[in-house]
């Protein structure tokens, strides 16, 4: 569990959010690249799989993930993160209600996926993935935040550190608030034909755009 908000905030500068596209193989080979990248979190959805390969490939990346000194979080499965070993659950649609989440499993972060206008739940929630900032292919379009909303979002005197989401790459990170803490991203290194180089260009376009005080 990191000690401060501003940790927290460090450790999600570069969030990479599994496609759930691919053979559990496949996806151990992408997120090790991603982290040799740069990535300094997982998020680890994989729907397409069965609990019991989830979790087995959860386990396989906890090595990983930890040695890289990254954050592993799974996807709406609380019980799967404590047996995992993960640091935290994001939940997005369908999963629990955050003070059930933290009911459940007190030592874990707890992170929501959020849109505007922000919910109670976002404000109690650790982080917060806030999307669409650019056009996605999601089975539940939504509207494109606007820069106000965005704003709005940042100035909310309760809530945690917020992460960038949707359709964004190297280039689009410059144009980004400079109270957001970082980005997520999934086909920006997920679909890239060299995943590390990709992950490594974000880093530095992150570290760029909201440098960490000496």
């Amino acid at each position: 569990m990191c000690s401060s908000s501003a940790e927290l905030a460090r450790r999600l500068r570069l969030v990479l959010v599994t496609p759930g596209d691919r053979a559990p193989e496949a996806t151990q080979v992408l997120v090790e690249r991603a982290l040799a990248g740069g990535v300094t979190a997982v998020l680890l959805r994989e729907p397409q799989l069965g609990r019991d390969e989830r979790n087995f490939l959860a386990q396989e990346l906890a090595t990983a993930v930890r040695e890289a000194g990254a954050l592993l979080l799974l996807h709406n499965d609380v019980e799967a993160a404590l047996e995992c070993a993960a640091d935290g659950v994001h939940l997005g649609w369908g999963g629990p209600g955050v003070a059930g989440a933290r009911a459940a499993a007190p030592g874990l972060l707890v992170g929501r996926s959020a849109h505007w206008p922000l919910q109670d739940d976002d404000r109690a929630a650790d982080y917060l993935l806030l999307s669409p900032f650019r056009p996605t292919p999601k089975a539940r379009p939504r509207p494109l935040l606007t820069a106000e909303q965005v704003q709005r979002a940042i100035d909310e005197p309760r809530r945690g550190p917020i992460i960038a989401l949707g359709g964004l790459d190297a280039a689009a990170v410059a144009t980004l608030p400079s109270g957001l803490a970082g980005v997520a991203v999934l086909r920006a290194i997920a679909q890239a034909e060299d995943p590390a180089a990709a992950a490594a260009a974000l880093r530095e376009a992150v570290e760029r755009r909201w440098p960490v005080a000496a």
